[in-house]
């Protein structure tokens, strides 16, 4: 006997609504009280947030921008979530950032209005369709990364003529880094092709992550230099009426999750342009936070308890096969593994709803198993489940099409969604 399946016609919407990974079925919708994540259909595993930490994050930055007097543009990339850009914009954020035409896409379809995106783009395609937005929606803003000739010209035939609904943002990058020129003399010529090209030159953006990951003081002084000559940068082309003196205000937009304190401290203050100056963040991983990277190299400031990790994945033992091994039933296609391997944080009891602190490493993932090396003496067994850290949230949100968020007491309080 052959496997039967629906024809093309139907087996392209088999589930697509109902049927989310580690989710109860018609679960992505809550419609009565919180429900237990250890009970109510869900099973293993199953990636949550934790909503005393999310908002927790959220309320961080957006006391960051108060303080520095400054604007957040997270960005969309981590989560590529509408709840989660809702919750960025009722803390106060000025617009969203995304990475790629298909993330611009879908914020435009969550209703976003004033959205940057942080590289250069020479898709003809994508440019007609952004013109018709900005043709359908004059209320709509977009910020387009430039750091090359070409890109100004293919960006002029398409964006030029509608003002400051469009604002060219001169990348400036560093040797040995990502995008971006790598010069005074580079940003200058690219600005005149732009405004030549009939476009808004608005100001300038970079991004400070690509010298280094560890805050050590070798990377930081390497950090604020950068920060320090992007602002040089920024002075020249306005003395030389490069920025688009018609503009409310000229924007200067830079940060990470990790250096974005320095990004606040270097950036926020002390401009004498012909215009104000709007320092833009575009942090995105602070709002899940993680173990391990953003968690070893984020900054702490003093009159907060600084960012929390938000996002887990619970996984449960399915095999004992040694003393000190235990293989638990997640992995590659579940975890982000590209800055480490996940992190044993909790044993839960499924039934009971017992926890403990957990005890060993991770030590491989497979497609859908994490090897767990345990001590001797460590109590684990068949059936338990193992709340997981992670490094790096972006590439475990992308594994996931809806994720609950719970409470203190494990309870499901509402649903994310996710649109990679």
């Amino acid at each position: 006997m052959t496997a039967q399946l629906p024809s093309d016609a139907d087996i392209a919407h088999v589930g697509t609504d109902t049927l989310f990974k580690g989710l109860p079925d018609n679960a992505s919708h809550l419609n009565a009280a919180p429900v237990s994540v250890l009970a109510s259909g869900f099973m293993w595993p199953v990636a949550v947030i934790h909503d005393c930490a999310l908002r927790g994050n959220a309320e961080l930055m957006a006391e960051v921008c108060k303080r520095f007097g400054i604007e957040h543009a997270p960005h969309l990339k981590t989560a590529m979530s509408p709840e989660l850009a809702q919750l960025q914009a009722s803390h106060g954020a000025w617009g969203f950032t995304v990475g790629s035409p298909s993330q611009l896409r879908h914020a435009r379809a969550w209703g976003t209005r004033r959205l940057v995106l942080a590289t250069e783009s020479l898709d003809t395609e994508f440019l007609r369709w952004i013109r018709g937005q900005l043709e359908d929606d004059p209320q709509f803003e977009f910020y387009l990364f430039t750091d090359s000739v070409a890109g100004a010209e293919v960006a002029g035939r398409h964006l030029a003529g509608v003002g400051s609904q469009v604002g060219i943002l001169i990348e400036i990058g560093h040797p040995g880094g990502r995008a971006g020129v790598r010069d005074a003399e580079s940003a200058h010529t690219v600005a005149r092709a732009a405004a030549d090209a009939g476009l808004s030159v608005a100001g300038v953006a970079g991004y400070e992550g690509t010298l280094g990951a560890q805050r050590t003081t070798e990377v930081e002084t390497a950090v604020t230099a950068y920060l320090r000559r992007l602002r040089a940068v920024t002075e020249e082309l306005d003395a030389a009426g490069m920025l688009d003196c018609d503009r409310d205000s000229f924007v200067v937009s830079c940060g990470g999750s990790t250096f974005f304190d320095l990004v606040a401290e270097e950036l926020s203050h002390g401009w004498a342009l012909t215009r104000p100056v709007t320092t833009v963040l575009r942090s995105g991983c602070y709002l899940l936070h993680d173990h391990d990277f953003y968690a070893s190299s984020s900054p702490s400031f003093s009159w907060s308890r600084g960012l929390r990790p938000a996002l887990e994945v619970w996984a449960q033992v399915i095999s004992r096969p040694e003393a000190q091994l235990a293989i638990l039933n997640a992995g590659r296609r579940d975890i982000g593994f590209d800055l480490g391997l996940p992190i044993p944080l909790r044993v839960i009891d499924p039934h009971s709803g017992t926890e403990r602190t957990a005890s060993g490493t991770i030590t491989e993932l497979n497609d859908q198993h994490a090897y767990l090396e345990i001590p001797p003496d460590f109590r684990l067994s068949v059936g338990d489940v193992v709340a997981l850290g992670l490094s790096h949230p972006c590439t475990t949100m992308d594994k996931w099409r809806a994720l609950p968020v719970i409470d203190a007491e494990n309870r499901v309080v509402r649903y994310v969604h996710t649109y990679f």
